[in-house]
């Protein structure tokens, strides 16, 4: 039986497609008249014709069959799957196209499971016999109410049995016409009792205050005293008109419109939930806040009211806090997760990918960020909606500014890929908390923590907290386009110098070009049993066909003719096989987000041809780009990847760097090379991300500001909770950090592993060992806590 793959479209916090199709008889194909629809709600009962499924969608319809085609993307929030009793229905499933069809011919028992961790195979089950089954909406893995929370997170899911001791209060203002309503006082109330008297008494601590003379907070705009993290675009003239609300990117035509409110109002409110709407003329944006204790949540619901599909920017306020401005704290998403306490300059940054989404920021580490001080609380500001970077159609940014005005703020801005008349949600959580006992970075690191663990939570949930590769301890490091180029005529090969035509000296001996002889008298003592060596292969000049250079040429496993091993490939089995004697690995570093690509859609490469006078062909194209969102790396190109990749590790190599590693689809291009190769296989990434950090290392060595290394003293807080065992690289790359960085940063965190430049000078052999020395000691450590456990290989510790 020929199974028929279907298409499923997938959101910012996707749920599982369920497609349903009557299978009449014996069929070689399933029928075309599919029925689909998002799942909103799920429920099966047995009878005594077999099995009734149904479903409520986005439409509240209702389809029922007793013959079911399912078919389950592997997308967040889990796999959903239905098992029966394999003497009680015919079950048939194509591997290829992951296709379950099932005919349940009597009355049985079912298992339903769902799958808790997003990158295992791992499926929690739970088998019912009566005649009527439910999934429990708070532990389904779906976001059954469609207000972008799931599970636990989901405010209606949270028990109120337990009495808090601090709990939020709330005004709104009903406002006047058209600008509407606001939250006009936000306040945490904290009960303590004294041990004497057994008094109860409050204290009540102002957090968000409406202050007209300053600026005024509606949900999706602002007076103009407030700071306004929007586009301001320029007319035929040049001259800057006024900001937008609502940026409207038309799917068909891609023409951009800009759309202010054009009405927003306070639709009721009382003591714990609150409902608001805004509207443009093409958007309509539906907000509900609950109060839960010390936690404010906010569900935004956006619906597209034109007829094509669009791509929708807008940013959604919270207020002002009430906050010193000139003595807080800042958790941000630089470096993994840098804890300032003396914060003083603004952040912003894109989930889960950098500036080349549509927005002016560098990459998030995490949807969260937090601030606080040591006499007023602590707020944590967070996107509890999962966004999976493979799948997403939406994205979620912040800018955290520490003064704006008098009161630093948190301003929250999306981007959707929306349907016409399609709703789409997406949920936040601000967790509020009285400040720390002190001001000491202990107190500081516990307030911390305290207003980010829904976020902890939630990712955990969700995609996992053990990575899915073996730790390693260290890297080596060496840029081998530094070497053995022809630079005629003086010029210099460089990014900014692209017209130089460079190849290799001709007679390069790749065992040079990679130095193996260093590699394997150096790196073994220091305990490194990575070596890898960055852009080796020919320059990309040769391989365009109108003679423009793609930026770190791409096409990483095509040699340039002048080197020995693009004759013989033994070069490559004698390399590798000389440094594995002396216990070193050889590295490639690549880029697999670009790719020059022939007119027949192949790479472009260099083969041999004894027809030519130089033995050589080049078969030459342009290049292609794949970082964008949200397009991104799939597909074909994917698969060009992950073949490129293959022909590398047959040649001998075991660890890769992949620089500019940022678009959909890196995910699961990690993870397929994973399924190849082996979890022992190093792979580390160019800049940060949580759920990267599962199956792959990260190296988050620039800020959102420069293409420079920007360092940290206290950094890596969402590597640390979020995936304790993960790995953060940092070291010596371009300009170096202070050497007592790179020490705390080895004590700070167990998950760090430090990346060490062995072609580069060792001005200090005994620092340099010492450091490698902690390193090893966290990689033992991540050993212990899941590596052994897995059957990875565990590499020497350094002799020096």
């Amino acid at each position: 039986m020929k199974l028929q793959n279907f298409p499923g479209r997938t959101r910012g916090c996707p749920v599982p497609v369920i497609l349903l199709a009557l299978i009449l008889g014996v069929k070689s194909e399933l029928e075309q008249e599919d029925l689909h629809t998002s799942l909103r709600s799920f429920s099966l009962s047995t009878a005594e014709n077999g099995l009734t499924i149904d479903v409520r969608g986005t439409q509240n319809t209702s389809l029922s069959k007793s013959r079911i085609y399912l078919y389950s993307l592997p997308v967040f929030p889990a796999s959903l799957s239905i098992e029966f009793n394999p003497h009680a229905a015919e079950i048939e499933f194509d591997d290829h196209t992951q296709v379950l069809v099932v005919h349940v011919v009597k009355s049985s028992n079912v298992s339903i499971g769902i799958s808790r961790d997003h990158f295992s195979d791992t499926i929690e089950r739970s088998t019912f016999s009566t005649t009527q089954i439910h999934i429990n909406p708070c532990s389904d893995g779906l976001d059954n109410d469609l207000n972008g929370f799931i599970d636990m997170a989901d405010p209606e899911c949270q028990s109120m049995e337990t009495a808090a001791t601090e709990q939020l209060e709330w005004t709104w203002s009903e406002g006047t016409g058209a600008r509407g309503g606001f939250l006009e006082k936000l306040s945490l109330t904290s009960a303590a009792v004294s041990l004497n008297s057994r008094a109860t008494t409050k204290s009540i601590v102002p957090l968000i205050q409406d202050d007209p003379l300053d600026c005024r907070w509606w949900p999706h705009t602002s007076s103009e005293g407030c700071p306004h993290w929007k586009q301001s675009p320029k007319n035929n003239s040049g001259r800057v008109i006024e900001p937008w609300d609502f940026l409207i990117t038309d799917a068909i035509s891609g023409r951009s419109q800009f759309e202010n409110v054009s009405s927003q109002r306070l639709l009721s409110w009382n003591a714990t939930v609150a409902e608001y709407e805004t509207r443009s003329r093409s958007i309509l944006v539906q907000d509900t806040y609950v109060l839960r204790a010390e936690s404010m949540f906010v569900s935004t619901t956006v619906t597209l009211l034109t007829n094509t599909s669009a791509t929708v920017e807008f940013v959604s306020n919270y207020g002002s806090f009430r906050l010193n401005s000139s003595a807080m704290w800042h958790l941000g998403n630089k470096r993994a997760g840098t804890l300032e306490r003396n914060w003083t300059t603004v952040e912003a940054c894109v989930y889960p990918f950098d500036g080349r989404a549509p927005m002016p920021a560098r990459a998030c580490m995490s949807a969260a960020s937090a601030m606080g001080d040591a006499t007023h609380f602590s707020v944590g500001v967070q996107c509890l909606t999962p966004i999976d970077p493979d799948t997403t159609e939406i994205l979620y940014a912040y800018m955290d500014t520490p003064k704006n005005n008098k009161w630093p703020t948190s301003v929250s801005r999306w981007t959707m890929v929306l349907e016409p008349h399609v709703p789409v949600s997406v949920g936040m959580q601000l967790k509020f908390s009285t400040p720390p006992v002190g001001d000491t970075r202990a107190d500081v690191v516990e307030a911390m923590e305290r207003v980010v663990a829904p976020y902890v939570h939630n990712f955990q949930h969700v995609w996992g907290s053990v990575p899915q590769y073996c730790p390693t301890p260290s890297i080596a490091w060496e840029d081998a386009i530094n070497y053995g180029l022809d630079r005629p005529n003086g010029c210099q090969c460089s990014l900014t110098n692209p017209d130089c035509s460079c190849w290799w000296h001709n007679g390069t001996k790749l065992y040079e070009e990679f130095n193996v002889d260093a590699a394997t008298r150096s790196l073994p003592q220091y305990g490194v049993p990575y070596a890898i060596a960055w852009r080796p292969g020919v320059q990309s000049i040769h391989l365009t066909s109108d003679g423009s250079q793609c930026e770190f040429n791409p096409n990483a496993d095509v040699l340039d003719p002048h080197q020995d091993a693009f004759w013989s490939h033994a070069v490559w089995s004698n390399m590798s096989t000389a440094a594995q004697a002396a216990g070193v690995q050889l590295g490639y570093g690549m880029r697999p987000t670009s790719e020059i690509l022939t007119s027949t859609n192949t790479s472009a490469t260099i083969i041999p041809d004894n027809t030519t006078v130089d033995g050589y062909r080049i078969v030459p194209g342009l290049c292609h780009n794949f970082e964008g969102w949200p397009a991104g790396m799939r597909g074909e190109q994917l698969q060009r990847h992950v073949a490129r990749v293959d022909r590398l590790v047959a040649r001998g190599f075991r660890a890769f760097y992949w620089d500019s590693y940022i678009s959909p689809g890196r995910i699961a291009g990690a993870r397929r090379v994973r399924q190849r190769h082996g979890d022992q296989l190093f792979i580390v990434r160019e800049s940060s991300g949580d759920i990267d950090m599962l199956v792959m290392s990260i190296f988050p060595w620039y800020n959102e500001a420069a293409w420079t290394p920007q360092y940290a003293s206290d950094h890596s807080h969402f590597a640390r909770l979020l995936v304790p065992s993960g790995e953060v690289f940092f070291g010596e790359l371009a300009s170096p950090p202070p050497a007592d960085d790179w020490l705390s940063s080895l004590s700070m965190h167990k998950g760090n592993s430090f990346m060490w430049a062995y072609m580069q000078t060792v001005h200090n052999a005994s620092f340099h060992c010492e450091l490698l020395r902690k390193s090893y000691a966290n990689y033992v450590w991540r050993m212990s806590n899941y590596g052994e456990a897995k059957g990875c290989a565990r590499f020497d510790p350094p002799t020096c």
